[in-house]
């Protein structure tokens, strides 16, 4: 857990090799989640990384050629999960701008934090998510 909480509240990092390749590559699944507001808080110096760490609910993301499919976790097989979700993206640097159409204006920004062929984070503004690829 400390390795995540490091590249979670670290810079950003750069994007090596042919990122958007292992981006769309295959899914990922979110694992944990961080505040980053809550790094800022004056408890937060004593607060260990499991405890800023938060378990994320294990949706899959699919990032495919434009088109982010989010497969919404049920926990149960009985009732089934949620349809998924499919919205448009177009990268600008490491910046995924999310549509609800293809080229329509624009819903959300998230940006790239850290990926490798392994773990991927997402700053969403409000959070970082922490995924990792699925086989």
């Amino acid at each position: 857990m400390d390795r995540v909480y490091q590249i979670m509240v670290a810079p950003p990092f750069p994007l090596e090799g042919d990122w958007i390749k292992a981006l769309e590559s295959g899914p990922w699944e979110a694992l944990a989640y961080l505040d980053p507001g809550s790094l800022s808080d004056s408890n937060a110096v004593r607060k260990t990384a499991d405890e800023l760490l938060q378990e994320a609910v294990p949706d899959v993301y699919h990032f495919s050629n434009g088109l982010l499919r989010l497969e919404p976790f049920s926990g149960t097989p009985s009732p089934p999960a949620a349809a998924p979700i499919e919205v448009f993206y177009a990268l600008q640097d490491r910046i995924l701008v999310l549509t609800g159409t293809q080229n329509g204006p624009e819903r959300d920004r998230w940006t790239i934090h850290y990926l490798d062929a392994h773990y991927l984070v997402l700053d969403m503004g409000d959070l970082r998510l922490f995924l990792t690829h699925l086989p």
